[in-house]
C-alpha cells in the first residue's frame, strides 16, 4: 500500500451522499455532486464509515469534492438486507498510485492510467480497511437481487467493554481507559450518537460518536472516568449509548471498588557547593538543606543521606512540618591514607526515596611546592659572517628550577670584550628558552673565536652552570644566491581559438636582487613558453603574464578529439621551485542571435481611462538578451504613433512587455498594432539571424458602450522576502475612478500565468484592499516580477528575496611550504603560502615554522575572506638545520579557527653540503683546491673548483 492513499479515508465523514441512485443491478456515488459522506446508494446498498484504529475519522473533503481516509479507516459496503449479493465495485480516486484499500474477501486490481481500483467477488458485506491516506471522488456497485421494502430502523447493541476492572487505582498512571465496542444492525443510521458513563446513577463522562451507519458492526470508542467526581470506595458503573429517536443501550453493570493512597510528605535538598578542601586537613563539611515541599503533611524522622561511591553518612531531621525547611551539616573524616591531592571529586545529598538529589564539588588542593630559581645556560650556536653588518648567536637556555621566568639577561662575551646582550623572556619551568644575541662584525677576523654567554638571575640555586664556553667560526663575506616562491591559481578555463592567458606570481625570497630570471611554463616535461625578468628586487612580487601561443590550436583540438571539455595539468617554474594549475579547455560556440514576436494581447475600449496590450517576445537564440529593442505602432487619425521600450530576454525562453494606448488615439472598430523587436551591435546594425519573425500585426476590435461603466486604478508596493520565510503576502489597493459602483476582477500574474484572483465590489471613488498569500520559494537572493491586473489598470510589483545570511566563519588552511635549505648559508628562507577558506578577514594570523618540538622561526600574516596564496616568508637560523631528510611543519594559528584539521603541513626538505654531495661522488679521500691551488675543506655554490685534478663548477 502507497502513502498517496492516505488521504483517502479522513475526509469521508462530511460528506453527503450527492448524485446517487439506484437502478436494478447498478448504485452509483459521484463526489463532485455531493458535500457529505454517502451512507446509502440507493434503496440496496448501504456504506458504513468508521474510524476503526485510525487517529481520525472519515471526512469529505470540500475542496477535492472526494471522501477522505486515513490510514487504519475502515468503509463497509453491504446489502440493504440478505436479498442483495454484490459483484463488482469500482473506486475512481484523486491520483494515479497503489489504492492502499485490502478487502476482507474477494480481489482487487488497479488501473493507474485511469485512477481506479475495482473489487470483485460475491458478498453481501464487503469492509475495506485503508493502509494509508487516500481520496476517493466515485464508488459503482454492481449487485443482483433487490432489498424488501419496508421500514428501516436503526438497531443498537453494546457488544463489549474492554478493561473493565473491578479495582480501580486512582494514583497509578497505567490505568486502561475503557474501550466501548458498539453496533448497528438496523437498516437505517443511528444519528447523533453519544457514549454516557455513569458511576452510581449519575452522569460522569460523555464522549460524541456521531452517526453509526446502518450494518455498522465493528465500531469502538474510548471513554475513560473523570477522577474529580470520584471519590475513593466502591461505585456502581455502566455506560450507556443514546442516539436520536432510538432507546437507551446499557452495558452491565459493575460494582468498582476505586482506590487512593494517603498523601506523603515530598521534599527538595540544596546544598552548598563548591567545598574546598586544604592540603593535609583531617576532616571537612557539606552543608544541606532540605525541605517539604508537601503543602498539607508533616513529616518526622526525614533521614538524608551523603554519598559519594557508597553511603559516606546521613543525617536525620527529627520533625519539619510541611513548607518547612531544615539545615543538616555532614562531616566527612580523612581516610587512614588521607583524602586525595590536586582533585575534584563530586558528592551527593539525597532526599528519602532519593525524591531529589543535590551535588556537591569538594575540591582537594594540591600540594605547596618550595619556588626554586635556577637557570643554566646550555648553548651557543651561530656563525658570524664578515659579509654582514652583524650576526645572531642563538643562546639556549634551560630552566631547571619550579618557576616560570619572565625574563633574564643574557650577555655574550669574548674574553674581557662584550659581543652583546639580549633578554631570554617567558621560559617556562622544565623548559628551554632561546634569544639571539647580535655581535657586529666590526674589529673581528676570519677564524676561530672562543666565547662564553652568562645569564643572570637573582636568586639562581645553582650559579654555576649559568655561564657556558664555546668556539664559534668567523667566516669571511660571501654573496648569496637568490630564493625565490612562485604561485598562481589554481585553475584556469579558457575558450579553444581565444587567447588563452596566465599569470604567474614571482617573489624574491632572499635578500640579494635577482637579475634575468627565467620563468617558465611546462606540460609533463615539455617547456611550452618562458619569460626572463630582467630585475627581482627582494620580497618584492611580480606577475609574469602568459600567452599561450596559438601554434597549439590544432594540436590542443586534437586532444580534445570529439569532448566538448577536457582538462590538464601544468606546471610554472623558476629557479629550483614550483607550483601546479589545471587548465581547462572548452570548444567555442558560436552565438546565435534569434528573436521573435510571438503575440500581441489586451482588449482596447474607448470608456477606458488606461489601455495596455501586451506584446510577447520568444528568444530563440543561444544568447541571453539584455537590451533587445521592443516596438509597437499604430494609426492614430491621420498620423502613425509608437514608441520602442527595452526588455530582457534569456535564451530560450519567453518575455513581455506592457505598453499603453492613450484613450484618445481610440475609436471604436478595428484597430491594427504593429509589434518589431531587434537586437543590434555596437554600430546598431541588426545582428538577428531571422529577420523574418521579428515584427508581428494584430488587429484588435475598438469596443465601447453608452451603460456608463466602472474604471479602476491599481497600486502595488514591491516586496522584500526574509531569507527563510515559508509564505509572503502581495498587498495591492484597487480604486473606482468612475461614477458608477461595480465589480472587477483583480488577477495576481506571473508572466501570463494566473497564480491567483479575486472579485471584489467598490464603490465609486472608492477604494479596496486586496492581499494575496504566496507559499512558494524563490533562491535566495533573486528577484520576482508580477503584475496586479484589475480590468485594464496593471501594477508591477518585484519581489525581492533576502539574500542567506553570512555566518563568519574564520578557516584557514596552509596548502604549500616553498623554497629551498641549504647549510651553507648562514640563514635560509621558506614561504609558506595560506588559504583563506573562511567569511571574514584575518589581519593578525601567527604562521610558525618547526621541526619536531624546535621552533625554526614565526611570522604574522593578513588574508582576505576566500582568498588564495596569502604567503608569508620566513628566515631559518641554518645552525636550527641537519644535513639529510628533514620534516618542517607550518601551521597558521587565528583566533576561532573552525577547523583545525588544514591548519599544518609537513614537507620534506632533502638538506646537503656541497662537501658532502662531491663526497658521495667521488669518496671521503677526494682531493679539493681553489683555482689558487690551496686545499679548501668548504664549497660554495656556483663556483669552480679542482676536483682530483679535475676543473668542475659546484652546483
Amino acid at each position: 500500500m502507497i502513502k498517496s492513499l492516505r488521504y483517502l479515508l479522513l475526509t469521508a465523514l462530511t460528506l453527503v451522499c450527492g448524485s446517487m441512485f439506484a437502478q436494478d443491478g447498478t448504485a452509483t456515488w459521484n463526489g463532485a455532486e455531493s458535500s457529505a459522506l454517502p451512507t446509502e446508494m440507493g434503496d440496496d446498498i448501504t456504506l458504513a464509515w468508521l474510524e476503526a484504529s485510525g487517529d481520525q475519522a472519515p471526512s469529505f473533503n470540500s475542496t477535492k469534492k472526494a471522501a477522505s481516509m486515513k490510514k487504519g479507516n475502515k468503509l463497509t459496503i453491504a446489502g440493504a438486507d440478505a436479498n442483495v449479493t454484490i459483484s463488482e465495485i469500482v473506486f475512481t480516486f484523486d491520483n494515479s498510485s497503489d489504492p492502499g484499500l485490502s478487502a476482507n474477501e474477494g480481489s482487487t486490481t488497479s488501473n493507474y492510467a485511469d485512477n481506479t481500483t475495482t473489487w470483485t467477488g460475491e458478498a453481501n458485506s464487503i469492509t475495506f480497511t485503508a493502509g494509508s491516506s487516500r481520496l476517493i471522488k466515485a464508488i459503482k456497485v454492481t449487485y443482483t437481487g433487490k432489498a424488501a421494502v419496508g421500514e428501516k430502523v436503526p438497531v443498537l447493541a453494546i457488544a463489549k467493554v474492554d478493561n473493565f476492572n473491578t479495582t480501580y487505582d486512582m494514583d497509578a498512571t497505567d490505568n486502561k481507559t475503557l474501550v466501548v465496542y458498539y453496533e448497528n444492525t438496523g437498516k437505517a443510521a443511528a444519528e447523533n450518537a453519544e457514549l454516557t458513563l455513569y458511576v452510581d446513577g449519575n452522569e460522569n463522562k460523555v464522549v460524541e460518536i456521531g452517526t453509526i451507519a446502518a450494518g455498522a458492526t465493528d465500531g469502538w470508542k474510548n471513554i475513560s472516568y473523570d477522577l474529580t467526581k470520584i471519590e475513593a470506595g466502591e461505585h456502581v458503573v455502566f455506560v450507556a449509548l443514546t442516539a436520536d429517536g432510538v432507546e437507551a443501550v446499557k452495558s452491565e453493570q459493575k460494582i468498582v471498588t476505586f482506590t487512593k493512597k494517603a498523601p506523603e510528605a515530598t521534599f527538595v535538598v540544596t546544598a552548598v557547593s563548591p567545598v574546598n578542601v586544604a592540603y593535609g586537613a583531617t576532616s571537612f563539611n557539606i552543608t544541606a538543606t532540605v525541605k517539604n515541599t508537601s503543602e498539607t503533611v508533616d513529616a518526622t524522622d526525614v533521614v538524608l543521606t551523603l554519598w559519594q561511591n557508597g553511603t559516606v553518612g546521613t543525617q536525620t531531621v527529627s520533625a519539619l512540618a510541611h513548607g518547612a525547611e531544615a539545615e543538616v551539616v555532614f562531616t566527612v573524616n580523612a581516610p587512614e591514607t588521607g583524602f586525595p591531592v590536586d582533585r575534584t571529586v563530586t558528592y551527593y545529598v539525597q532526599a528519602p526515596k532519593n525524591q531529589s538529589q543535590a551535588e556537591v564539588e569538594v575540591i582537594f588542593a594540591e600540594q605547596p611546592v618550595e619556588e626554586v630559581k635556577d637557570l643554566a645556560v646550555i648553548g651557543i650556536d651561530g656563525t658570524i659572517d664578515l659579509g654582514a653588518v652583524s650576526s645572531a648567536v642563538r643562546i639556549s637556555v634551560e630552566n631547571k628550577g619550579n618557576v616560570d621566568i619572565e625574563s633574564a639577561t643574557v650577555t655574550l662575551k669574548a674574553g674581557d670584550k662584550t659581543l652583546g646582550e639580549s633578554n631570554v623572556t617567558n621560559v617556562a619551568a622544565g623548559k628551554t628558552g632561546f634569544c639571539n644575541v647580535t655581535v657586529p662584525s666590526e674589529g673581528l677576523t676570519p677564524g676561530e673565536l672562543t666565547v662564553t654567554a652568562t645569564v643572570a638571575l637573582d636568586g639562581d640555586a645553582t650559579p654555576a652552570d649559568n655561564t657556558m664556553e664555546a668556539t664559534l667560526t668567523v667566516k669571511e663575506a660571501e654573496v648569496p644566491e637568490p630564493v625565490f616562491a612562485i604561485a598562481t591559481e589554481k585553475s584556469y578555463e579558457f575558450t579553444l581559438g581565444e587567447p588563452m592567458s596566465i599569470t604567474v606570481t614571482v617573489i624574491n625570497t632572499s635578500e640579494v636582487e635577482a637579475k634575468d630570471v627565467d620563468v617558465k611554463l611546462f606540460y609533463s616535461t615539455m617547456e611550452v613558453t618562458k619569460q626572463t625578468v630582467a630585475e627581482l628586487p627582494p620580497y618584492e612580487p611580480v606577475d609574469v603574464v602568459f600567452t599561450l601561443p596559438q601554434a597549439y590550436t590544432a594540436l590542443l583540438e586534437t586532444y580534445m578529439g570529439d569532448a566538448d571539455t577536457k582538462s590538464f595539468d601544468m606546471q610554472a617554474v623558476v629557479g629550483n621551485t614550483s607550483c601546479f594549475f589545471t587548465v581547462t579547455l572548452k570548444k567555442a560556440v558560436t552565438p546565435v542571435y534569434d528573436l521573435a514576436v510571438t503575440s500581441i494581447q489586451g482588449e482596447l475600449s474607448v470608456d477606458n481611462e488606461t489601455n495596455f496590450i501586451t506584446v510577447f517576445v520568444e528568444n530563440k537564440g543561444n544568447v541571453d538578451i539584455d537590451d533587445a529593442v521592443l516596438s509597437i505602432a499604430y494609426a492614430s487619425g491621420e498620423d502613425i504613433t509608437g514608441y520602442a521600450e527595452t526588455v530582457a530576454v534569456k535564451a530560450g525562453s519567453t518575455a513581455f512587455k506592457s505598453f499603453e494606448i492613450p484613450a484618445e488615439d481610440l475609436k471604436t472598430g478595428e484597430f491594427t498594432v504593429f509589434a518589431t523587436v531587434g537586437v543590434y551591435d555596437e554600430e546598431g546594425e541588426s545582428i538577428d539571424a531571422d529577420e523574418s519573425n521579428n515584427t508581428l500585426e494584430h488587429t484588435f476590435i475598438v469596443t465601447g458602450t453608452p451603460v456608463a461603466q466602472p474604471t479602476f486604478a491599481v497600486t502595488a508596493e514591491n516586496v522584500s522576502v526574509e531569507y527563510g520565510a515559508k509564505s509572503f503576502n502581495i498587498v495591492a489597493v484597487v480604486k473606482n475612478t468612475s461614477e458608477v459602483d461595480g465589480d472587477v476582477e483583480v488577477k495576481l500574474l506571473q508572466g501570463t500565468e494566473v497564480v491567483d484572483a479575486t472579485t471584489v465590489t467598490v464603490a465609486a471613488g472608492e477604494e479596496a484592499t486586496i492581499t494575496f498569500t504566496l507559499d512558494e520559494m524563490l533562491e535566495a537572493g533573486k528577484t520576482a516580477t508580477y503584475y496586479v491586473q484589475a480590468g485594464n489598470a496593471q501594477a508591477e510589483v518585484t519581489v525581492t528575496f533576502e539574500q542567506e545570511p553570512v555566518i563568519p566563519v574564520v578557516d584557514l588552511a596552509v596548502t604549500a611550504i616553498t623554497g629551498s635549505l641549504d647549510l651553507t648559508l648562514e640563514s635560509n628562507n621558506l614561504t609558506v603560502f595560506v588559504d583563506n577558506l573562511g567569511t571574514v578577514d584575518v589581519n593578525d594570523a601567527i604562521v610558525t615554522l618547526t621541526a619536531g618540538e624546535k621552533v625554526l622561526g614565526t611570522a604574522t600574516l593578513s588574508a582576505k575572506a576566500g582568498t588564495e596564496n596569502n604567503h608569508c616568508t620566513i628566515a631559518i637560523n641554518t645552525a636550527d638545520l641537519q644535513e639529510g631528510n628533514m620534516d618542517i611543519t607550518a601551521t597558521v594559528e587565528a583566533e576561532g579557527d573552525a577547523d583545525l584539521t588544514n591548519n599544518t603541513l609537513t614537507h620534506s626538505f632533502n638538506i646537503t653540503t656541497a662537501i658532502s654531495a662531491i663526497k658521495a661522488q667521488f669518496g671521503d679521500n677526494v682531493q679539493i683546491f681553489n683555482l689558487s691551488g690551496k686545499k679548501v675543506t668548504t664549497l660554495r655554490p656556483g663556483h669552480i673548483y679542482i676536483i682530483n685534478g679535475k676543473k668542475m663548477m659546484v652546483k
